[in-house]
C-alpha cells in the first residue's frame, strides 16, 4: 500500500497535477505516534510500579527510628523493606524489556 499526496492546479492548458509519494512520510509519523504511546503507557506504568514501594519503604524507614522495637520486629520491618525493593528491582527489569521491545517497533 502506496500513500500520495495531490497537487492540483490550474494552468493555460487545463491542470496540473503533481503526485507525491509520501508513505515514508506516513509510516514515520505512524511509527513515531506508537513509539509516544509506549512512552505514556511506561510512564504510567512507573508511577503505579514506583509508587507504592516507595511509600512503603518510607514507612517503615520511620518506623526503624522508634528505639522500642524489639529483634523480630526489627526483623519483621527489614523483610518488608527487602521485599520492597525486590519489588522495584522486578519492575526495573519488566521496565528494561518494556524499552527494548519499544526501540524494536
Amino acid at each position: 500500500m502506496k500513500y500520495f499526496e495531490l497537487r492540483i492546479q490550474p494552468v493555460p492548458e487545463g491542470i496540473c497535477i503533481l503526485s507525491m509519494d509520501v508513505t515514508e512520510r506516513k509510516k514515520a509519523k505512524e511509527q513515531r505516534t506508537k513509539f509516544i504511546q509506549g512512552l505514556e503507557e511506561m510512564l504510567y506504568l512507573t508511577s503505579l510500579k514506583v509508587g507504592q514501594p516507595i511509600s512503603n519503604i518510607l514507612g517503615l524507614s520511620d518506623l526503624l527510628a522508634d528505639e522500642t522495637l524489639d529483634q523480630v520486629e526489627l526483623k519483621e520491618i527489614c523483610d518488608f523493606m527487602k521485599e520492597s525493593a525486590m519489588q522495584l528491582d522486578e519492575f526495573t527489569t519488566e521496565l528494561s524489556t518494556f524499552i527494548h521491545n519499544l526501540k524494536k517497533q
